[in-house]
């Protein structure tokens, strides 16, 4: 499964800690009880377990749950909940399943700040959803997206019609997050007017790949983006640095300079690292770590490989 944010242990249920000077003083089989008693009515109350898991880091989550079965169960709980991929989905589509067969039939992958969200479990409402695509999938995507309730954006390079831009699908992206970027052929954008209020805009944007969507995403500007949705799993390439450590390596690009995304991520809260010193490129370094030798190689779905 993925994760969420794992180092708030002791703050988030700091208000079970006993005070140091009682600690010689051994309790009564009445306040054992009550204490007992306490415990597991918080644990088991789904809402103040949201509240503090919310503040939690991956790696606090995860020792929590290794405190008892109780509190195993509260975090089983919690994960269900809070990675449900449907809900997350659900502010761009009506039809959250059909999107997904459509995902799981055309290989399309989500990434970008959707992706980063899902996994830190936060949310940016000025966010838009990337889906990186292979060439020959880019109309029917496009169509279905038209027939879900959005429009075709065209940029100053495309032609109005979907159709048209459809088949000139080498034309480079004028964006310039994608300008020039290795992989990258086109950058489709679609939009749809939600009727809440006040209104708001959703963007979807088709980015093309030239050979395949996954090695757009490994030619980001920093590792802090390199999370992948496909449409039965979703995997974080550097979970440790980047949703617990709180640091993303840049990555040097082709295309334009990437400042303007590396400033944008540092604004919500990471740690850009422009290089890394001789004693942190080892293989023993958890967060960024290299694949130098067969042991050392890290695949996705590996759990002792990333974290």
């Amino acid at each position: 499964m993925v994760n969420g944010n794992l180092t708030l242990l002791e703050s988030g249920i700091g208000m079970l800690e006993i005070d140091p000077r009682d600690s010689t003083e051994k309790e009564s089989p009445a306040a054992a009880e009550s204490s007992q008693t306490f415990v597991q009515d918080l644990l088991t109350n789904d809402l103040i377990c949201a509240i503090i898991f919310s503040c939690s880091s991956p790696a606090a989550i995860l020792r929590f749950s290794r405190t008892c079965r109780t509190a195993l169960a509260a975090v089983k709980a919690y994960v269900v909940y809070v990675f449900n991929i449907n809900r997350h989905l659900s502010r761009f589509f009506d039809d959250v399943p059909a999107f997904r067969t459509l995902q799981a039939r055309t290989s399309t992958l989500i990434s970008g700040s959707s992706a980063v969200q899902f996994f830190d479990r936060s949310y940016y409402p000025e966010s838009d959803l990337d889906l990186y695509v292979h060439e020959c999938r880019r109309h029917e995507l496009g169509k279905w997206l038209i027939e879900h309730g959005y429009h075709f954006v065209a940029n100053t390079r495309q032609d109005t019609s979907f159709d048209v831009a459809a088949v000139d699908w080498r034309i480079p992206p004028s964006d310039d997050d994608y300008d020039g970027m290795r992989g990258v052929a086109t950058v489709y954008t679609f939009e749809k007017t939600t009727q809440g209020v006040p209104e708001s805009v959703l963007k979807v944007q088709l980015v093309i790949a030239s050979r395949t969507p996954i090695e757009v995403i490994l030619s980001f500007h920093s590792t802090c983006v390199m999370n992948v949705i496909s449409y039965e799993k979703a995997y974080a390439l550097y979970p440790r640095a980047t949703f617990e450590e709180r640091r993303s390596l840049v990555c040097p690009t082709d295309g334009l300079p990437q400042e303007p995304a590396i400033n944008k991520y540092a604004t919500r809260g990471w740690e850009m690292v422009r290089w890394l010193l001789e004693a942190q490129r080892s293989k023993h370094n958890r967060a960024f770590r290299f694949g130098h030798d067969v042991s050392a190689t890290r695949r996705a779905g590996l759990s002792h490989s990333i974290w």
